[in-house]
């Protein structure tokens, strides 16, 4: 997520960045695809959202924004962050 923010915020991709909401839901559900063997489904991750957050999230808008997150990033989803490179140091 941090990174898809840097990057919209220093090309200037967008007028407005994505909702919180969706960008922290989508990202859950992309993390979940590289790591589990089950794939995630979209609509149980809806369903996971607090009441008030469920209205304003919709499937297609998921799906919309997890091409824009992974085309931004060029596919390069596999990156090993400061904290992880500090535990393998530690």
């Amino acid at each position: 997520m941090d990174r898809f923010h840097a990057k919209i915020t220093k090309d200037s991709l967008l007028k407005e960045a994505p909702s919180w909401v969706h960008v922290g839901t989508i990202c859950v559900l992309m993390a979940a695809k590289l790591q589990q063997p089950v794939s995630p489904s979209f609509n149980k991750m809806i369903d996971q959202l607090p009441d008030d957050k469920k209205k304003l999230v919709r499937k297609s808008e998921l799906i919309n924004l997890e091409y824009f997150i992974v085309s931004t990033l060029q596919f390069d989803l596999q990156w090993a962050g400061p904290l992880v490179t500090l535990e393998r140091y530690l």
